[in-house]
C-alpha cells in the first residue's frame, strides 16, 4: 500500500497533463477540421505516420535505457547517445534517398510529402530528442515536468495549424507545424534540466561505445518492435491512400486520432511510471498483483464507455464536426474494441524494456502485423474501405489479447481475476439493450 499511492500520484499527474493535452486537440478539431480538407488532414495522417515511423529506427530506441543505469552520469550520456545516432541515420538515410532519386532514377513517381523531405527529416530528429528528454524526467520520477511539456507541445501544435486559416498554402502550415511545435517542447524540457549534470564529460567517447554494447538489444529487438507497431498503426493510412485515396485516408486519421485519446491518456501515463518503477524494483516480487489491479481498474472504466462510442460514434462525428465527417465515425466503431485492449493491457507494456524480453516483443510484432496486414490486404482488394480497416484492427485485437495474457502467465499473475468486471459490465449492457429494445416495442 505505501508503493501504491505515489504510483497513483505520479499516474494522476501524467494524466492530468495529458487530458489536458488531449483538450487542447478536442477543441482545435472543429476548427481545424474547417480550414483544412479531408484530403490535406490524409497527407498530413501520412506525414506524421512517417514521423513515427522513422524515429523508432533513428535513435534505435537506446531512450528506452535511460531509466535503467544506476549512475545519472551514465544516463545522461544515453541522452546524447540517442540523438547523435538520430543524426547520423538520417544523413545515411537521405543521402541514400537523393542517390536513389537524382542518380539512379528508382523513384518515378512524386507523391506531395516528397516536397517536405526536410521537414520529415526535422520532424525525426526532434521527435527523438523529445522521446530521449521525456524518458530523462522520467527516470528522475519528475512526472510534473513530462505533463507541462505535453501541453506545451500541444497548444503550439493548435496554434501553429490555425494560421492556415489566414494563408493560401494550406499544407505547408499543417505539416511544418509539427517539428516547430516539437522544438518548442524540447527546448522547454532542456530549460528544467539540472545543469549540473552537463559537467559529465570525461571518458564520452568511450562511455558511448559502452552503452552501445551493454544496451544493444535495443537496437537488436526493440528498434524492430517498436517500428513494426509503428509501422502496423500505420498500414491501414498506406492502404486507404493507396486503395481509396486520401478521402478514406483523411477520415481514417481523425478517427485513430479520436479513438486513440484514452491509451494517450491513462495507459501511457500507466506505462512510464511502470517503467519507471520497474526499473527501480528489479525483483517484481509483487508485480503480478499490482499490474492485476491496474488492468481490473482500467477494464471498470473502459468497457461501457467503448461500447456506447461503437454504438453511437457515426453521430456524435456528425454532430460535432460536421455531416462530411460522418464516415469519420464508422471508422471509430471498429476501433473500439482494439482501443479497449490496448488501453486495459498497457500496464504491461513496460515489462518488455525492463525485464529484457524484448526479443519476445518482436516475434509478437511481427506475426501481428503480418497477420493484420493480410487481413487489410485481402479486403482492400476484394472488399470496401470500412471492411479492410475493420478487418486490420478486429486481427490486431485479438493478437494483442493473447499476447497480452501471455505475459501475465509469465509472470504468473492470477489472469481469472480479470474475467469478473469484463463479465458483470456485458451482462449490465445486454441486459439494459434488450429491456430498452422491449421498452421500445
Amino acid at each position: 500500500m505505501g508503493q501504491s499511492r505515489p504510483r497513483l500520484s505520479s499516474i494522476l499527474s501524467l494524466v492530468k497533463g495529458t487530458v489536458l493535452a488531449q483538450l487542447v486537440f478536442v477543441f482545435a478539431t472543429p476548427v481545424l477540421t474547417r480550414i483544412y480538407t479531408v484530403e490535406e488532414l490524409g497527407v498530413f495522417a501520412l506525414f506524421t505516420a512517417m514521423v513515427l515511423i522513422l524515429c523508432r529506427f533513428a535513435g534505435l530506441r537506446y531512450e528506452l535505457a535511460i531509466p535503467l543505469p544506476a549512475l545519472d552520469e551514465t544516463a545522461i550520456h544515453l541522452v546524447l547517445l540517442t540523438f547523435l545516432l538520430s543524426l547520423a541515420m538520417l544523413i545515411i538515410a537521405g543521402s541514400a534517398y537523393t542517390i536513389a532519386v537524382y542518380y539512379l532514377d528508382f523513384i518515378s513517381d512524386i507523391h506531395v510529402l516528397q516536397e517536405y523531405l526536410l521537414v520529415l527529416g526535422a520532424s525525426v530528429v526532434l521527435f527523438v530528442l523529445n522521446e530521449s528528454l521525456v524518458f530523462w524526467f522520467i527516470r528522475k520520477k519528475d512526472f510534473s515536468t513530462i505533463a507541462r511539456a505535453r501541453v506545451t507541445n500541444a497548444i503550439a501544435l493548435a496554434i501553429l495549424q490555425l494560421f492556415g486559416y489566414f494563408i493560401s498554402g494550406k499544407i505547408l502550415i499543417l505539416i511544418t507545424a509539427y517539428p516547430l511545435a516539437l522544438a518548442i517542447s524540447c527546448v522547454f524540457l532542456l530549460g528544467r534540466v539540472d545543469r549540473r549534470i552537463f559537467a559529465y564529460r570525461t571518458h564520452t567517447g568511450r562511455l558511448l561505445k559502452a552503452l552501445i554494447v551493454r544496451y544493444r538489444k535495443f537496437p537488436m529487438f526493440t528498434s524492430w518492435s517498436t517500428g513494426l507497431y509503428e509501422l502496423s498503426q500505420a498500414f491501414p493510412l498506406f492502404f486507404l491512400a493507396s486503395f481509396f485515396g486520401n478521402l478514406e485516408a483523411g477520415y481514417f486519421f481523425l478517427a485513430r486520432r479520436i479513438g486513440l485519446i484514452p491509451t494517450s491518456i491513462v495507459g501511457r501515463a500507466i506505462t512510464q511510471v511502470n517503467h519507471a518503477d520497474m526499473a527501480e524494483q528489479k525483483n517484481m516480487v509483487d508485480l503480478g498483483e499490482i499490474l492485476v489491479r491496474q488492468i481490473q481498474g482500467l477494464q471498470w472504466v473502459s468497457i461501457v464507455p467503448a461500447v456506447l462510442l461503437a454504438f453511437y460514434a457515426p453521430d456524435i462525428c456528425e454532430r460535432i464536426l460536421g455531416a462530411e465527417w460522418r464516415e469519420a465515425g464508422r471508422y471509430l466503431q471498429v476501433l473500439a474494441p482494439y482501443v479497449v485492449v490496448r488501453l486495459v493491457f498497457s500496464p504491461m507494456a513496460a515489462i518488455n524494456y525492463v525485464a529484457e524480453w524484448q526479443k519476445l516483443a518482436l516475434w509478437f510484432e511481427i506475426l501481428s502485423t503480418t497477420l493484420s496486414s493480410l487481413a487489410l490486404l485481402w479486403f482492400a482488394i476484394n472488399g470496401t474501405a470500412y471492411q479492410a480497416v475493420a478487418a486490420y484492427f478486429y486481427t490486431l485485437g485479438i493478437a494483442s489479447l493473447l499476447y497480452g495474457v501471455y505475459l501475465m502467465q509469465r509472470i504468473e499473475a492470477p489472469i481469472w481475476k480479470l474475467l469478473r468486471p469484463g463479465v458483470l459490465q456485458l451482462a449490465a449492457l445486454g441486459l439494459l439493450y434488450i429491456t430498452g429494445k422491449f421498452v421500445m416495442s
